[in-house]
């Protein structure tokens, strides 16, 4: 028992005497909505143990002034990556719906294209022996690569007119659509290919 206390107390004075050590996170000041550019007098450091710390915290004010909000977020939270984008969030119209196709990279526009995009979808058939236009004017909400990455943010350089990293290519594009339209849309991806034209 003498022996037990005497541990306990050694490791309590081994944990009280061991430093924690902290590194600056980024969070708001107040709460923003969804699509709010981020300016840096609504942002301020916090300092948090740096064992927590992963690449997802944001760590400079810099990488988020002039961003948007993913999000609704709320004062006094830390910052991470997916909390903001380079582009508007796409938001799902009441009576809409998010549906998913497959893509390779000429089907994609060459991957010219971002969410918040307007584009119209066609569709050719598997023989090659139809092809129309199914819909037009349609939002793009999302778009990932073949592990299902989200690489809506920042893959794309209109700069240098292609993508920075060549394994960074779209292999799927989520489009918003009524619901009807979006069965409408699977069962025509079931038959032929569906690809998309943009102006």
């Amino acid at each position: 028992m003498v022996l037990g206390i005497i541990v306990a107390y050694q490791e309590t004075v081994y944990f009280r005497s061991k430093e924690v050590q902290y590194a600056a996170v980024v969070r708001l000041k107040e709460d923003v909505s969804v699509n709010t550019i981020l300016k840096k007098e609504q942002l301020e450091y916090l300092n948090c143990p740096k064992d927590i710390i992963n690449d997802e915290f944001i760590q400079k004010i810099d990488q988020v002034a002039g961003k948007y909000a993913e999000r609704n977020l709320k004062a006094g939270t830390p910052l991470f990556i997916s909390d903001i984008a380079d582009h508007k969030a796409v938001v799902v119209p009441e009576g809409m719906v998010r549906v998913t196709f497959a893509a390779n990279l000429p089907d994609a526009l060459a991957g010219a294209i971002a969410p918040g995009s307007f584009v119209n979808i066609g569709y050719v058939a598997k023989d090659g022996s139809a092809a129309k236009l199914l819909f037009s004017d349609i939002q793009i909400a999302k778009i990932t690569n073949k592990s299902g990455q989200d690489i809506s943010n920042g893959s794309y350089d209109k700069r240098l007119n292609g993508y920075v990293n060549n394994d960074i290519i779209p292999a799927t594009v989520t489009v918003i659509l009524p619901s009807d339209d979006s069965i409408l849309l699977k069962q025509y991806e079931l038959q032929g290919r569906i690809f998309i034209t943009g102006y």
